[in-house]
């Protein structure tokens, strides 16, 4: 049996990074389509990766680092 490994799956297996589609990135942070799409766009939320004509992806990493961003200051008061 023949097995293709495109381009990009064999470039996030070498560095260990994966992509998340839109359902995911929700999962993960709790928040809407519209807050995922507003925050890339005035840059408060990871930008998306184009993967092909209609299909975007955002990094795992990326948006593992705004969520801990985000617990990490949780507990600020703003004054």
């Amino acid at each position: 049996m023949s097995m293709t490994i495109t381009s990009t799956a064999l470039a996030n297996s070498v560095i260990g990074e994966r992509f998340l589609r839109l359902p995911q990135v929700r999962e993960r942070t709790g928040v809407s389509r519209s807050f995922v799409y507003q925050g890339a766009k005035n840059g408060t939320f990871p930008r998306p990766i184009k993967l092909g004509e209609r299909a975007v992806a955002w990094l795992e990493s990326e948006i593992t680092a705004w969520v801990e961003a985000r617990k990490a200051n949780r507990h600020e008061v703003k004054a």
